[in-house]
């Protein structure tokens, strides 16, 4: 079991692959109710405090990988995430866009083109309920639809690898030095 400096901080990984997308959003002209990429795979990687609420932010690391077309390399950097504790636990994990000067983030992708969002019920259990969400730009006006698998009633796969966040070397080497202190005090106080 690994040493946590920290009991509330977290990293977890998320390795997903979600199929049976379905329309859902604004009703843009020429939207299709035929997801455009089915299936989606991918993985996400986070560290956060699970005992602290969120919104909206780009603290703590992020990486990701998807196979959603451009969206990898349109939020290399801007991976964003929201965690709410009431009224149950509930991490959301996504890209963010901006919009007439307004950045939307994790929990907001509705009508946004080249936006993404997981979102995982109680990302302690072993397994949850999650979804995965995505937005996509449907012809050259600008349109956009939106498209959800749920991992209840589509079908998917996630994986959850959880580990505590390790303390610091430094905390180590200074446990280390005090014991060598005790033991070089009960040597001397032996004599």
């Amino acid at each position: 079991m690994p040493l946590a400096g920290n009991a509330s901080m977290v990293t977890q990984t998320f390795d997903f692959s979600a199929t049976g997308f379905t329309y859902f959003g604004p009703n843009f002209p020429n939207s299709s109710s035929v997801a455009p990429i089915d299936p989606v795979s991918g993985s996400v990687t986070i560290t956060y405090d699970n005992a602290v609420a969120v919104t909206d932010s780009m603290t703590g690391s992020i990486s990701h990988t998807l196979s959603l077309p451009n969206y990898s390399t349109a939020y290399p950097n801007d991976v964003r995430y929201t965690y709410k504790l009431t009224p149950e636990k509930v991490l959301i994990i996504g890209g963010f866009v901006t919009v007439n000067s307004t950045d939307y983030g994790a929990g907001d992708i509705n009508g946004y083109a080249n936006d993404w969002m997981l979102v995982i019920n109680d990302p302690s259990l072993q397994n949850p309920t999650w979804s995965l969400s995505y937005s996509y730009a449907t012809d050259g006006t600008g349109n956009t639809a939106s498209y959800e698998s749920w991992g209840t009633t589509g079908s998917g796969s996630l994986t959850i690898t959880t580990s505590a966040v390790p303390i610091p070397p430094a905390i180590l080497l200074l446990a280390s030095g005090l014991c060598g202190l005790v033991g070089l005090r009960r040597k001397f106080m032996k004599k």
